[in-house]
């Protein structure tokens, strides 16, 4: 029985064995449509339709045309594209089974085309072409292949002598290839740390500023929370990556970053949109995890690997490691102190220049303490900070627009939040302020009661 290929055979057919070069250009096209509407024709690509692509793309390198068309058929085989229903049946009935049947087309797809190691080498090649849709339609299709393969496209950037490098040089392109290339690193910095010390030290925390410069910083769009993701990936459990990036300076562009540029809300500010939100709280996060001892004292892979079955070895080593990372992590507590991180966060969570989002004052509020927290100097400098409050309305109102303005002890702010504030994630991220600051330090625990405390009326009696 013939094997039903929704008609692509018949297009590979041309593909291959067509004598005029625009009969084998509109054939990839034709097949690239046909592939985007029809499961089955997704489904023959990787049964029979490989060979046949993989050799216009080696032998027919030349024919940027041709070569457009294949890279977008293998892209819209390993996606399924906007596949509908095949046939005249009620696409209502199928909608619950679509994506599945899609998802499991493009993995088999992805599969077959694993199956032979060139492959993947005569990919990256291509990102060295001169043609601009053939890089793009390239980044595609490594984006697509690590969705379901990322560790044989790890393995294949990194065993590339410059693999790397190419992505990297991508990030100086034009917006769709640079943004493609931005999603693929992303995805293959979640699992791989030889990959993130590699992408870190060739000039990834570079690009990723200048991208974000360039696109206004925390008021750009979703390519700046994209930025700061791929900073967070490659900064999240590595000592080495973080020391990187405070020896580099980019540590001292947090807060800048993080510092509002137009006045908040409560002063006739516009409202904070969600993006905007959603890129503060991204930058949060990189802060957290340079500064937090949960990162620093998390779990690494000699802590829980029997070396050479020697476990008092292994422990030895996963100590010395937690060390190292407790040492970096009071490296960047000083150093974005230095920087100005305090008065920034302070500004975010508290007092009359508070962000108009809970959300992101709380995760400001929980950052505060992380800052403080095991530092004396940094909780000597939360003690003896400040911020403007409203004369009319302290304590977390955003009813400010026409009260005075005050300076108030940030920590005596805090403590209002901790007891008045509307929200119980802000009021429970305040006291962990108070916890991490005052824990631990009793010099600072007396002074701050003497300071909030009343002064008694009459001293004489008893």
């Amino acid at each position: 029985d013939e094997i039903d290929d929704g008609g692509a055979e018949a297009l590979l057919e041309r593909i291959s064995d067509g004598v005029l070069a625009d009969d084998r250009r509109s054939a990839a096209h034709e097949l690239r449509n046909l592939v985007q509407e029809s499961r089955v024709a997704q489904f023959a690509i990787g049964v029979i339709g490989l060979p046949t692509l993989i050799t216009s793309l080696t032998e027919e390198r030349n024919d940027t045309e041709l070569v457009h068309g294949v890279l977008e058929v293998l892209v819209n085989a390993l996606t399924g594209g906007g596949a509908g229903a095949d046939g005249g049946a009620d696409t209502a009935v199928h909608a619950g089974n679509e994506g599945a049947h899609l998802a499991h087309a493009g993995a088999a797809n992805a599969d077959a085309f694993l199956r032979s190691p060139t492959n993947l080498d005569l990919v990256m090649s291509l990102l060295d072409e001169s043609d601009f849709y053939v890089r793009y339609h390239t980044m595609q299709l490594l984006t697509a292949l690590s969705a379901t393969n990322p560790f044989e496209v790890q393995s294949a950037i990194m065993s590339n002598p410059t693999g790397v490098g190419r992505l990297m040089d991508n990030l100086a392109e034009r917006e769709v290839i640079r943004n493609e290339t931005l999603l693929l690193l992303i995805s293959l910095t979640r699992g791989s740390e030889d990959l993130r010390k590699i992408v870190a030290f060739e000039g990834a925390f570079e690009r990723c500023f200048n991208v974000i410069r360039e696109e206004g910083a925390a008021d750009g769009g979703i390519i700046v929370q994209d930025c700061l993701e791929l900073c967070n990936n490659l900064l999240r459990g590595s000592p080495s990556n973080q020391s990187f990036f405070r020896e580099s300076s980019f540590l001292h562009q947090l807060p800048e970053l993080l510092s509002p540029k137009v006045p908040s809300q409560a002063k006739g500010g516009p409202p904070l949109t969600p993006q905007k939100a959603a890129n503060l709280l991204c930058a949060l996060e990189l802060v957290t995890m340079l500064v937090s001892s949960s990162d620093a004292g998390g779990p690494t892979k000699s802590a829980v690997v029997n070396v050479e079955g020697e476990a008092s070895v292994a422990a030895e080593i996963a100590q010395r490691e937690r060390a190292s990372r407790e040492t970096c992590r009071a490296a960047n507590q000083s150093a974005l102190a230095k920087a100005g991180m305090l008065d920034t966060l302070l500004c975010m969570c508290l007092g009359i220049d508070a962000v108009d989002s809970v959300p992101v004052r709380v995760f400001a509020l929980r950052c505060l303490g992380d800052m403080a927290a095991d530092s004396r100097g940094n909780q000597d400098l939360l003690f003896a900070a400040a911020v403007n409050v409203s004369d009319e309305a302290p304590g977390g109102s955003s009813s400010y627009r026409s009260a005075g303005e005050r300076s108030e002890p940030a920590l005596l702010a805090c403590l209002r939040v901790a007891l008045r504030g509307t929200d119980a994630a802000e009021r429970a991220a305040a006291e962990g302020v108070f916890a991490r600051c005052l824990g631990g330090n009793t010099e600072l625990q007396i002074m701050l009661i003497s300071t909030i405390a009343p002064a008694g009326d009459d001293e004489d009696d008893d």
